[in-house]
């Protein structure tokens, strides 16, 4: 329910807008900036962060979408993965959270008054754990049918952690270094019980998703600007190879690709394996198109050709610190912002003589993102920027990994191209 009740449709009847005001469950957002959505109903508070939650967004038209908070098997910053049920010709769920969280959910559908079974489809945003975890359990559980990307299809059984690094980068060589780092961290003996526990949660996914390969559920494969009775699909990698937002009725659900108060990793420039490049890319080896940040912002600016009024439904931090966080599409611009701003600290600590890849991680992260299992994603976003700063001709990268300056900033003007034609393929 929103406290602010200027800018909202000046059709709305004055007894509704009275019974907004006094609902006694009122959680503050921002309905100023989010006009298609009329008010929320708070059917389950949840703690501060959300766990537990469970929100209905109501829209102008008439359209109720319900919000359901799934809690991770593991420790996470970024707080419950946000699941979104609504009867669009059939009860649909977008993401179905994380490995382990289905009797959260059934326990939220139950709450709602929803029998599992009556869910006629599952819509995956991308293939991450915390997203599409929980999802072959459910499509067992419901009979429901399975909407992803060609592409969710096909990494279905790529490994987590088999990044497909280019060996003559001595970027990617740094990567490799920290990986193999992260994975000595997690056999330290202290952390035994809690790899043991993402193991086991692991395997029980990595069979979900050979069986979802085989056939043993229902599916449709989903392409970039797919349309199906009035809801689009639009193909967002950049974060994730897969990930898709989904819009509908003046709303996008943007999975991970546009989240208010914090921005997801980018990916860094990966190979395509062997039989998906000669499927989709002429054999190519490399291509902008599917991994590495110049790819995300292009995915950001897809965004920003949507209406600016779109209401942004993200799978994270919707709820946080006790305030719903609902942005439009004009998120997108901050996110892009954001890395532009870091890609600035970037060059000034190479100008200030930061010449490794560590250097500059020191820079830019305090030190307590630097250390354990952390420094490896650090590590990570830092390449992703340093190969867009390589392309954009703003820097060099010796053979031994020595990094400088070329004294130029065209990286600027290579984001405004990326976001004022999206819709044009990266070369």
């Amino acid at each position: 329910m929103a406290l602010e009740i200027e800018g909202s449709n000046p059709s709305v009847h004055p007894t509704l807008i009275k019974i907004l005001m006094l609902s006694k469950n009122e959680i503050p957002w921002r309905q100023s900036i989010n006009p298609h959505i009329s008010h929320i109903s708070t059917i389950q508070a949840g703690d501060v962060n959300g766990y537990g939650g469970i929100f209905d967004i109501i829209l102008f038209n008439g359209r109720v979408i319900s919000a359901i908070g799934l809690p991770h098997h593991y420790t996470s910053r970024t707080g419950p993965t946000w699941a979104y049920l609504t009867d669009h010709h059939g009860l649909t769920l977008i993401d179905a959270g994380s490995q382990g969280s289905l009797e959260t959910l059934k326990a939220g559908l139950d709450t709602l008054g929803v029998r599992i079974t009556s869910i006629e489809r599952l819509i995956l945003s991308h293939g991450h754990q915390d997203h599409d975890g929980n999802a072959y359990d459910f499509l067992q559980s419901s009979g429901a049918e399975l909407w992803a990307h060609k592409m969710y299809f096909e990494f279905l059984e790529q490994d987590t952690f088999d990044y497909n690094f280019n060996l003559s980068s001595p970027l990617h060589n740094v990567l490799r270094h920290y990986q193999e780092r992260m994975f000595d961290w997690l056999k330290n003996p202290s952390n035994n019980e809690s790899n043991k526990h993402w193991m086991e949660h692991n395997e029980i996914y990595k069979k979900g998703h050979s069986l979802i390969k085989k056939g043993q559920v229902p599916s449709h494969i989903i392409n970039d600007n797919e349309i199906y009775q009035g809801m689009k699909f639009i193909y967002t990698p950049g974060h994730s190879v897969d990930q898709m937002c989904i819009s509908l009725d003046n709303v996008v659900f943007t999975g991970d690709h546009v989240l208010p108060q914090i921005s997801p990793h980018p990916t860094f420039k990966q190979q395509l394996p062997s039989e998906i490049s000669y499927k989709y890319n002429n054999g190519q080896i490399w291509s902008d198109e599917y991994f590495g940040l110049k790819c995300y912002i292009n995915s950001l600016g897809k965004m920003l050709s949507l209406a600016t009024d779109t209401s942004v439904l993200p799978a994270h931090r919707l709820h946080n610190n006790r305030r719903l966080h609902i942005r439009n599409v004009s998120r997108a611009k901050e996110i892009i912002r954001h890395h532009s701003k870091r890609m600035w600290k970037i060059v000034e600590a190479i100008d200030n003589g930061a010449k490794t890849v560590e250097d500059i991680a020191k820079k830019v992260f305090i030190p307590k993102k630097l250390i354990g299992g952390g420094i490896f994603a650090a590590i990570n976003e830092v390449v992703s920027h340093l190969e867009f700063l390589v392309d954009s001709g703003d820097i060099m990268v010796s053979v031994s990994g020595k990094i400088s300056s070329n004294k130029t900033t065209n990286f600027q003007n290579s984001i405004e191209k990326l976001i004022s034609k999206p819709d044009i393929p990266i070369p």
